[in-house]
């Protein structure tokens, strides 16, 4: 493990970040596409968290976000929206 912060705040940092955006819920991007969230992890370099999630409709394909821009609002049609929304 080549983390720079300890394993027990390593755990709490993920027990947080899996009760704002938690693996196996369906999600929808601003754009439109639905994506699962596969995982929460992070990333090794930075001790950034990161989600991995897959397409609904491409599921072979995975992705990488980082959990802040995840959450994050972006501008879109005039309108500030957030990038992802959980879908029901």
């Amino acid at each position: 493990m080549n983390s720079k912060l300890p394993y027990d705040q390593l755990l709490d940092t993920l027990t947080a970040a899996r009760q704002k955006v938690a693996p196996a819920t369906r999600w929808r991007h601003y754009k439109g596409p639905e994506y699962v969230v596969d995982n929460i992890v992070f990333l090794e370099a930075t001790d950034e968290v990161a989600v991995v999630y897959t397409p609904v409709l491409e599921p072979g394909v995975a992705f990488v976000r980082s959990l802040v821009s995840w959450l994050e609002t972006v501008d879109w049609n005039g309108q500030t929206v957030p990038r992802f929304r959980q879908v029901n």
